[in-house]
């Protein structure tokens, strides 16, 4: 590999340099879409593009972005120590994943075009903000009618899985912060399956805000609808102690592949998943829940203690994690304000709740991705469930963008 003239072999970035940096940048301070910064790193190699100066590229054009970065460079306020900083901030990344083929009703694919309107209504500029990349999905799959009783389109649902592995892999090894706005619950496996792909001997925590606990796998599933397996597939349940299905064995030998996504066994330990709001399970996944002592937290907890608390008493509950990731499915809120989803549930939490916690716990330097799922417009009202949803997916993104960096 050849060396640039300011990276090192061992891909490290100088003190020399980032003072080199910072001049160039300040000279071109005049130039548009901060050419001065982003232009410094063309005439360099792609391969050694070094991730540090790639995070700082990043972090200027964000600066730029809010109207920040003259005010920095002009100022002399661009330091030794604010660019060491910068390094660490990782600027967001939506990826929008508009697949429905894990739910049993339909309409949960349109829940990415009902947030973005829902941004337009509420006059916000969130989609201009930050890049967002598309990952393709085989919703065609579903003229075809599902073959597969226990497990449907577990086929279609393979291919999403591994597409949605590798986006977030490519996304969080670019450095990105990967915000994941998802159609049905199922590719949440793909999101657990492609943070293991980039950090495959870290520890994961998951933070589960859901009204179920989505523990089934195809030998307990009530409904062969593989939007209430995703968990099941990161801890590598069959949970065969509480079988009532008897899947053929194409089903099988596919659930088998499914648990190997990414990396192969399982992605997460059980005791490491933290529910929020899970109120409406089948005794299959309770006998996990209890088998495993996994960690629960109920609606009345969030309503009594407030949203703020149970935040610190959930993240101090993964602790012991290397990394942490959200997944917040909007049927956590109330069956009167969740009716644009596909299963709603009394006794949820309100929109103000579930967008506290949320907030409270992407502050935490060791989330490294948040997901939203199963908006369904088809369902709803006047876009009320795809605006509440995005006001907390808006929210939480400042959160991110504002919290406290970590050194990897």
């Amino acid at each position: 590999m050849k060396k640039g003239h300011f990276v090192d072999e061992n891909q490290h970035i100088s003190l020399k340099t980032i003072l080199r940096i910072g001049k160039e940048c300040k000279n071109h301070i005049k130039l548009p879409s901060l050419q001065g910064l982003a232009n410094y790193g063309k005439p360099l190699q792609q391969p050694i593009f070094s991730a540090a100066l790639h995070r700082l590229v990043c972090t200027a054009r964000l600066l730029r972005s809010r109207g920040l970065l003259r005010i920095f460079l002009s100022s002399g306020l661009l330091t030794i120590q604010l660019l060491l900083i910068l390094f660490f901030v990782k600027e967001i990344k939506i990826i929008e994943v508009k697949s429905e083929i894990g739910a049993g009703t339909r309409g949960a694919s349109l829940g990415v075009e009902a947030m973005k309107i829902a941004s337009l209504d509420l006059k916000s500029d969130f989609f201009k903000q930050y890049d967002s990349i598309e990952v393709e999905n085989v919703n065609e799959m579903l003229y075809d009618g599902a073959e597969h009783a226990h497990a449907k389109f577990i086929d279609g649902v393979m291919i999403m899985e591994e597409r949605v592995c590798l986006e977030v892999y490519e996304q969080l090894f670019d450095e990105f912060f990967p915000i994941i706005m998802a159609g049905d619950h199922s590719t949440a496996y793909g999101t657990i399956a492609g943070i293991k792909k980039t950090h495959p001997k870290k520890r994961l925590g998951v933070v589960w805000i859901d009204a179920h606990a989505d523990l089934h796998s195809p030998y307990t599933t009530p409904s062969g609808n593989m939007h209430g397996m995703p968990l099941a597939m990161a801890c590598g349940f069959d949970n065969l102690e509480c079988k009532v299905n008897d899947p053929k064995g194409e089903t099988i030998e596919y659930w088998e592949q499914l648990k190997n996504v990414g990396v192969a066994g399982p992605k997460i330990y059980a005791e490491d998943i933290v529910f929020i709001s899970v109120r409406d399970f089948e005794k299959p996944e309770n006998y996990l829940i209890n088998k495993h002592n996994m960690s629960f937290i109920e609606t009345e907890d969030v309503k009594k203690l407030g949203p703020v608390k149970i935040a610190e008493r959930a993240l101090q509950m993964l602790d012991h994690c290397d990394y942490i990731y959200i997944s917040f499915d909007v049927d956590s809120m109330d069956s009167r304000i969740s009716t644009g989803t596909g299963t709603p549930v009394p006794n949820g939490l309100t929109v103000d709740e579930a967008k506290v916690l949320n907030e409270e716990l992407a502050k935490s330097p060791k989330v490294c991705a948040w997901e939203i799922v199963e908006v369904n417009p088809t369902l709803d009202t006047e876009n009320r469930m795809a605006e509440g949803a995005f006001e907390i997916m808006e929210a939480t993104a400042k959160a991110i963008m504002a919290r406290p960096v970590m050194a990897e």
